[in-house]
């Protein structure tokens, strides 16, 4: 089958049975109907070789439009024989009717000769008196050896013809084309290029809408224009512009069209292809408004247009050809008049913003008018767009002008909700300095201090809110709102002045009757969280939540109190409700279009990192990393600390030191975060072999109090100061938290205090004391660490066997989370200790094949193996499309793939493959970690270490799928 007529088989064989009938004798009338372009002439031409192929005389022609006022014009074109005949039909003989009934006499005289097929394209251009004609044939058709084929498209026009042509058929077989399939486009690229299309190529084609003449433009234009390239094994654009020439020829294709339709088809792309208003287009282009009504339902009814109250272009490539013909030096122009017009007829205010984006900066009044009335909006919906106009416009307003000030502080505001925090600085700084006695001067104070905020100075984030305190233009409202962004400041200063603070913002805020700011709840909230007073906090931020949900200008703090709920949820062991909390928070991002930092993110990958899910917590990371954000924001900071935490533990050093070296100085990173980036520095100068480096930056950076997660580190930092003759130092870290334990008395607390206390005694009961807390702890990462300690001071105790089941425990948590670092540092540790049996299993996660994807990886591929898209597979996991669409990149590096097609093969040959393989069959990776180092010494390959008879696993630890199979060590 040729390349024009792929995936039309169905029609064919509809007009091949009624050809057979036709000349068995039963004659028959089939209409075929479609939009220009979508095949129905190479249908004709096919059908009357078919008919010719069983000895039909076959008559064809085509309508022309200027002989569409010409009595019986097509008629004669058929029956005189200088119609488009088939190839190798016989031509009739010349012959000129006069009238309807001498050219039906003349066909029922042919068909007592023999079966004839009677073909007319483009019947929509025939005049009247060929319509009679063929209405009367089609009357008397099943008494005759006669095919009537018929092709037509709808004008939409009113004239008699039209009313004809719906009545020839209600009597006929109408055969709608319709447009072709996707993997019809796909063969018919691939037939045409010559190689399988890309992801790129087989996009493009998509907006053809399935049209088979632009589908062939657009593959000739990128053959033509040499903008097709070969990348990996397929291809793809060269560039993502179009060839130039492609605009031109499908033009051409619609050039037939009336002047006055084809000018509101530019203005329409010009305005919006996906959304058709009869009223805008009245309005930008000075018509009246049941004209332009009349160009839209002849545009629907050509296909040009989709059909209902709000038509759009069938087909984006035309759409694209549309505005591209307008001359590029008026676009912006009329993209200005385009804004204007649309301000007038109260427009959503996204698309009014997009023409002025595109238009000239420009100090219109009516666009200032908008602006300061529909800026608040605006900012709500789309801050980057917002921040563009403003910036734009206000670089044409003079410095005395009312409307500056307003549209500046609007202008803050957006870079603010933009993450754009450096601009949005300057800008309320350079305002504060020319204002005086302003109203909004509270508002512009209120930016300076929040942005700071968010790049992680809490220290001139408090400076700046106590001064807005003190200013006489801030009212009573704002002031408390001030006090409640202090107590948040205050969080990585001072934990009880921020309690205090926070409580002092919420009793002002009850005696001046105003509404108390979500953000005191959330300093009360972090205070308990701080303490390990989780479920305390837990009930604050619940309530919390209610409060933010009434205050439009809180979608940041619900956000951080989303957060904050899911890791006291993650200390409560209750996993699932964190990652839905942490969903809901991701999802309150994109609702209220807050600042893009990936907070969420962050708080994502941290919850997976606790359950040692390391793989999906890179996957997030990455994700996280991926948005535009500079380096110097401290989310970005913390992204790659963690990563690089991870990276260092799975014994990828140069990837771990690749992502610290990417914090610049610049780097503030919070406080409720910094932990992670000491611990990253200090796990690669160990590594590094400096572990005296590590203990001598922990010391410079912080030591006391501990706070929040940075708890569970003094443990490990007791064991690394006592392990190299520090023990003064290891004293007085213990002494620090066992003093935060008696200030602060929760059991979580005094569990690592007296883990620490155990170290440094070597006391087993002691140590033993915590193991309840440890058994419940979430963080797999400490609860190994805490394992790997006990069965340390079994060892010096003499218990040799009692360590050797203990260090399994540890060294099966590593298993599972692919720490081979931490496996190769824990067994040299113990076997100086006399623990000298080998240790089977697992020795990190390969790189690449089925055995290297993780839990969600293999769930994410065998959905989209299923057929699902990234938006299904998300809205199935609970998570983002923007994480589905990393999970499924991750998948294709892995597995060596690049289509979603090669994906569903490779996942089903596997389930194949495991359906054949043995009960209980996995395949075991022999990679070697090779030489690592642990605590500044060098070490080889992990020794085996094989588990005592009574060993049993810990059931919370989750099991390894190796190839598809489950295994519980």
């Amino acid at each position: 089958m040729t390349t024009s007529f792929l995936g039309r088989s169905k029609e064919l064989e509809r007009i091949s049975r009624r050809a057979v009938e036709a000349a068995s004798g039963v004659g028959n009338v089939v209409v075929v109907e479609g939009e220009a372009g979508i095949g129905k002439t190479a249908l004709l031409r096919v059908a009357a070789g078919e008919a010719h192929a069983r000895g039909m005389r076959v008559l064809m022609a085509r309508a022309r439009e200027p002989e569409h006022d010409r009595p019986l014009g097509a008629a004669r074109r058929i029956l005189a024989g200088r119609g488009d005949r088939a190839a190798g039909a016989p031509a009739a003989e010349d012959f000129t009717p006069v009238s309807r009934d001498e050219a039906r006499h003349r066909i029922v005289d042919l068909c007592a000769k023999g079966p004839v097929a009677l073909v007319l394209d483009d019947a929509h251009w025939a005049d009247t008196d060929s319509l009679r004609f063929l209405q009367a044939l089609a009357g008397s058709v099943s008494r005759l050896p006669l095919l009537l084929v018929l092709a037509y498209r709808d004008t939409g026009s009113d004239h008699e013809a039209g009313h004809l042509l719906q009545i020839l058929c209600h009597e006929a077989d109408v055969l709608p084309m319709s447009p072709l399939a996707e993997d019809v486009v796909r063969d018919m690229a691939a037939e045409r290029l010559g190689l399988v299309p890309g992801t790129s190529v087989l996009r493009a084609a998509a907006d053809a809408a399935g049209n088979p003449l632009f589908i062939t433009k657009l593959l000739n234009a990128l053959i033509r224009e040499n903008s097709v390239t070969l990348r990996d094994g397929k291809a793809e654009l060269a560039t993502e512009a179009l060839p130039r020439s492609l605009d031109e020829e499908l033009m051409r294709c619609v050039s037939w069209l009336p002047a006055s339709l084809l000018q509101l088809l530019r203005l329409a792309a010009a305005i919006d292809p996906t959304a058709v208003a009869t009223g805008e287009l009245a309005a930008v282009s000075g018509r009246p408004q049941h004209e332009v009504a009349a160009l839209v339902h002849r545009a629907s009814a050509l296909k040009i247009l989709t059909d209902g109250s709000r038509p759009a272009f069938r087909h984006p490539l035309l759409a694209r050809a549309c505005y591209r013909s307008l001359p590029p030096a008026l676009r912006p122009a009329l993209h200005l008049d385009i804004a204007v017009a649309l301000a007038e007829t109260a427009a959503h205010p996204q698309r009014v913003a997009h023409h002025l984006a595109l238009a000239p900066p420009t100090a219109h009044p009516k666009v200032i008018t908008w602006l300061m009335d529909h800026s608040p909006s605006l900012m709500q919906q789309s801050p980057r767009m917002a921040a563009k106009v403003l910036q734009s416009t206000l670089g044409c307003i003079r410095s005395n002008d009312p409307g500056q000030e307003p549209l500046r502080l609007y202008l803050a505001q957006a870079q603010l909700r933009s993450a754009v925090l450096v601009p949005a600085r300057e800008q309320a700084r350079e305002a504060l300095a020319s204002i005086c006695n302003s109203p909004l001067e509270g508002a512009f104070r209120w930016v300076l201090a929040y942005a700071w905020h968010l790049t992680g100075r809490p220290e001139i984030a408090l400076r700046e809110a106590e001064a807005a305190t003190h200013c006489g233009q801030v009212c009573p409202e704002e002031i408390v709102r001030f006090k409640a962004l202090a107590s948040v400041a205050m969080l990585s200063i001072d934990l009880e002045r921020a309690e205090r603070m926070a409580c002092e913002t919420i009793d002002t805020a009850q005696r001046l009757r105003v509404h108390t700011p979500a953000d005191a709840w959330y300093a009360l909230a972090a205070v308990r969280y701080e303490r390990w007073q989780t479920a305390d906090a837990l009930k604050l931020v619940q309530g919390a939540l209610l409060t933010a949900s009434t205050q439009e200008d809180a979608a940041d703090v619900v956000l951080r109190l989303h957060v904050l709920k899911a890791y006291c949820l993650l200390q409560h062991g209750e996993i699932t409700q964190a990652e839905r909390a942490i969903e809901d928070g991701r999802r309150m991002v994109g609702q209220f279009c807050v600042t893009e930092l990936p907070l969420s993110e962050l708080a994502g990958a941290l919850t997976l990192f606790a359950q040692g899910r390391w793989e999906e917590a890179l996957t997030l990371t990455e994700s996280g990393l991926s948005k535009d954000c500079p380096d110097d924001i401290w989310t970005s900071a913390a992204l790659r600390s963690l990563a690089a935490v991870i990276h260092v533990r799975r014994g990828a050093l140069t990837v771990a030191k690749s992502h610290l070296a990417r914090i610049t100085p610049r780097s503030h990173i919070s406080p409720c975060y910094a932990f992670l980036t000491l611990w990253s520095r200090c796990l690669v100068d160990v590594a590094d072999g400096a572990p005296e480096r590590a203990v001598n930056r922990f010391l410079a950076e912080t030591r006391s109090p501990f706070g929040g997660p940075v708890r569970l580190l003094a443990p490990r930092l007791v064991c690394l100061a006592n392990s190299f003759g520090h023990t003064r130092l290891a004293q007085e870290l213990a002494d620090d938290l066992a003093a935060t334990a008696t200030k602060f008395p929760s059991a979580e607390v005094l569990a690592i205090a007296t883990h620490c206390r155990g170290l440094l005694t070597n006391d087993v009961a002691m140590m033993a004391e915590a193991s309840h807390f440890y058994a419940q702890l979430p963080w797999l990462p400490f609860r190994a660490s805490y394992h790997e300690d006990m069965a340390a001071v079994l060892a010096r105790a003499g218990r040799l066997e009692e360590a050797r089941r203990t260090l399994y425990r540890a060294l099966d948590i590593y298993d599972a989370m692919g720490a081979s670092w931490d496996a190769v540092r824990a067994t040299s540790r113990l076997r100086e200790l006399g623990v000298r049996n080998g240790y089977r299993g697992r020795r990190g996660r390969p790189s690449n094949g089925w055995q290297s994807l993780t839990e969600t990886e293999l769930t994410v591929a065998e959905l989209v193996a299923q057929g699902l898209s990234n938006p299904e597979v998300a809205a199935r996991l609970f998570v983002s499309r923007r994480t589905i669409q990393t999970h499924v990149s991750s998948i294709f590096s892995k597995l060596g793939l690049t289509s979603r097609v090669e994906l569903a093969a490779f996942v089903i040959r596997r389930g194949t493959a495991l359906r054949s393989a043995p009960p209980g069959a996995w395949a075991r990776d022999d990679t070697a970690p090779g030489l690592l180092l642990g605590e500044g010494k060098a070490l080889g390959p992990t020794p085996e270490i094989l588990p005592p008879r009574d060993y049993v696993p810990d059931p919370t630890v989750p099991a390894q799928r190796l190839n598809g199979q489950t295994r519980q060590t």
